[in-house]
C-alpha cells in the first residue's frame, strides 16, 4: 500500500514538473513571438516612426537633429526597445536657417536610445538611456557667454539670446535685400 502511495506521489510530482516546464515554455515562446511581431511592425513602419521622432525632437528644441538611417531592436536592451540612429548631425538652428558654411554642433556615427515598451504602448516616448558611438561635439562660446550646444538643446519657448536677436535681424536684412528688384 505504501509503495502505491509513493508511486502515485512520484507520478504527481512528475506531472507537476511537466506542467511547470510547459508553462515556462509557453511564456518563453510568447516573449519570442511578441518580440518578432514587434520587430516586424517597427521595421515595416520605420519611416513613419523616424519622421515622428524627428518631428517630436525638433519641435521641442531650438536646434535641429537629422539622421540618415533608423533601426529598431527590441531584444538588445529588453524590456527597452533600442532605437539606433545612424549618421546623426545636430545643428544649432534649423537647417532652413543655417548658412551653408555653418558646421553642426555635433556629428555622430551612431546614437542608440533606449525606450520603455510600456511607455510606448501608452503613447509616451520617454528615453531612459542614450549611447553615442564615434562622434564629435564642437562647442563654441559666444561673446554673450552662451554656447552653441546649449543654444541647440534649449527648449523652443526659452528666452532669446543676443545671438538669436542678431541672427533674426541678419535673416530679415537678407530677406529685404532679396525682395528688392532693380527697375532700371
Amino acid at each position: 500500500m505504501s509503495q502505491k502511495i509513493a508511486k502515485i506521489e512520484k507520478n504527481s510530482r512528475a506531472s507537476i514538473l511537466k506542467r511547470i516546464a510547459r508553462i515556462l515554455g509557453f511564456v518563453v515562446l510568447g516573449i519570442i513571438m511578441f518580440s518578432l511581431i514587434l520587430t516586424s511592425y517597427l521595421t515595416i513602419r520605420k519611416d513613419h516612426f523616424g519622421s515622428k521622432i524627428l518631428l517630436a525632437v525638433n519641435n521641442k528644441i531650438q536646434g535641429e537633429l537629422v539622421f540618415e538611417n533608423l533601426h529598431f531592436s527590441p531584444i538588445n536592451q529588453f524590456p527597452y526597445i533600442s532605437v539606433n540612429l545612424k549618421e546623426v548631425a545636430f545643428f544649432e538652428y534649423p537647417q532652413s536657417e543655417n548658412d551653408s558654411s555653418e558646421l553642426p554642433v555635433g556629428r555622430f556615427e551612431q546614437v542608440k536610445c533606449a525606450l520603455n515598451i510600456k511607455e510606448i504602448i501608452r503613447g509616451n516616448a520617454i528615453v531612459s538611456k542614450i549611447l553615442i558611438k564615434n562622434g564629435n561635439i564642437f562647442i563654441n562660446k559666444y561673446s554673450d557667454s552662451t554656447f552653441n550646444f546649449t543654444n541647440a538643446i534649449r527648449p523652443v519657448n526659452w528666452p532669446e539670446t543676443t545671438k538669436d536677436r542678431r541672427r533674426k535681424s541678419n535673416l530679415e536684412t537678407r530677406d529685404e535685400d532679396s525682395n528688392k528688384t532693380d527697375t532700371t
